[in-house]
């Protein structure tokens, strides 16, 4: 073992998604990994592509930075759907939330990456072809098109179709429109 491979470390969730994220460490920098990460196992399981993310950035030249890649509430301020009396009548549908992370994972990236989208998208993209064409698809679309693939062009319109006011949810073009991860830099106490 090298002095450069005692240098690098990462555990993750999976065997596969611990790989990729060695395998951009010794490349690319930590953030690259992450990110990487993130995507491989959005290949693996494809609700990760949809939930939250949050990221913590640290580093002389640019401080201490929060990226907030959370999950938001669609439909703010617009008229919420009626008819349901209690919660268990409520739609699944309905209880969808708008995905940050593909936001929240570009611009850690713009921040403090030295891989562009597409480029920390490839393994990803790599581990959906044998396991589903329309992942495999829909990973390369946003390695492509990066966090505007959510909003526009087919996947964009898949979204609103499964997810809006017709399908009886909240979401629409708006909320992915105007989706923007929040980016903190942190307070110190004492």
């Amino acid at each position: 073992m090298t002095f450069a491979d005692r240098q690098r470390a990462a555990v993750a969730s999976s065997p596969e998604v611990e790989r990729v994220a060695l395998e951009v460490l010794s490349s690319g920098n930590a953030v690259d990994a992450a990110v990487s990460a993130v995507f491989a196992a959005a290949a693996l399981d494809a609700s990760v592509l949809l939930g939250p993310v949050q990221l913590l950035l640290g580093g002389p030249a640019m401080g201490l930075h929060a990226v907030d890649g959370r999950v938001r509430h669609p439909g703010v301020g617009r008229a919420r759907p009626r008819g349901a009396l209690r919660p268990d009548e409520t739609q699944p549908v309905a209880r969808v939330t708008v995905p940050a992370a593909p936001a929240a994972l570009a611009t850690v990236l713009a921040l403090s990456g030295t891989r562009s989208f597409a480029r920390a998208m490839g393994p990803a993209v790599e581990i959906a072809r044998g396991l589903s064409v329309a992942r495999a698809k829909t990973l390369a679309a946003l390695g492509r098109l990066g966090p505007s693939a959510m909003v526009y062009g087919p996947l964009g319109d898949e979204l609103v179709a499964a997810l809006g006011r017709l399908a009886g949810g909240l979401l629409d073009r708006p909320d992915l429109e105007n989706l923007r991860p929040t980016v903190v830099a942190p307070t110190r106490v004492g």
